[in-house]
């Protein structure tokens, strides 16, 4: 706090907020409110981002006033920052619409967008704990135009501490209740949040727990804590010793520690 209060005083167009443990999803919100700008530009504090990132987007919004979200490709990086590999995101507005079904096609702290959108779609869904981008970039896209630029101007840090690799099982009971709420909406159905999620819930397999141990092992390999990785996919292997996802698992983690070249082959990624 010492040093931001310095660049402040240094500095009148920072204006700094101290804020109390709320949760990520409702401080988004504050954080939307209180900004004045047009534009929102997002950066997680794990990243960072080229120079000339913010000028390009400002740039693309000014050109096209229907696109209410922007984002770009980004480079994938380890905990330490060894790189991994870039991205190769949808550009234009229809595939990334399209691309919503199996996949968020924008990186979170990548994105610039228009405050008025965020608002009208109603911010945030503070009901999620996560995947709340998720949500709220699939109803921008929905209402209004959308882009990725295809430069790589944004550097994504996998960190063993990130929400995906410590909450597995929420994400992926966020995520699939998200999908379920657009497909809904598509039909012209309006469900409640709370009613959705409890369906939801019934039908992912909460008793199969090797499966988000695999899940957090997957992240914990992208961030480069290999033992850590090791130990999960070992327990999973002992919860489940007929299944042959923990031996794949093993054989994987051993190649993609071994063959540096061969990690984007070896490793699925939905980004």
């Amino acid at each position: 706090l010492q040093i931001l209060d310095g660049f402040a005083q240094k500095d009148m167009r920072i204006r700094l907020h101290r804020e109390p443990h709320r949760g990520l999803t409702k401080t988004l919100n504050v954080g939307l409110s209180l900004c004045r700008g047009r534009l929102i530009c997002r950066q997680d504090s794990d990243d960072w981002s080229e120079a000339e990132r913010i000028e390009k987007q400002v740039e693309f919004m000014a050109r096209y006033p229907e696109i209410a979200i922007v984002g770009t490709n980004v480079m994938l990086h380890q905990e330490n920052g060894a790189r991994l590999w870039r991205s190769n995101l949808p550009i234009g507005s229809d595939d990334i619409l399209k691309s919503f079904q199996i996949m968020n096609p924008f990186v979170h702290g990548s994105v610039c967008l228009r405050k008025v959108a965020a608002e009208k779609a109603g911010g945030y869904c503070e009901s999620f704990r996560c995947s709340q981008d998720y949500d709220l970039f699939w109803k921008l896209c929905e209402r209004y135009g959308a882009a990725n630029l295809a430069e790589v101007l944004y550097h994504h840090r996998c960190t063993a501490g990130s929400v995906s690799s410590n909450n597995c099982y929420e994400q992926v009971l966020v995520a699939t209740t998200v999908r379920r709420l657009a497909a809904e909406r598509k039909s012209g159905i309006s469900k409640d949040i709370g009613e959705a999620r409890k369906e939801v819930a019934m039908e992912i397999p909460v008793q199969k727990s090797e499966i988000y141990l695999f899940r957090q092992g997957d992240q914990l390999v992208l961030a480069g804590r290999y033992g850590l990785a090791l130990r999960l996919f070992l327990g999973g292997f002992v919860k489940n010793p007929l299944s042959m996802i923990g031996p794949m698992k093993l054989v994987r983690l051993g190649l993609f520690f071994c063959i540096p070249p061969f990690r984007k082959r070896l490793f699925k990624v939905l980004h």
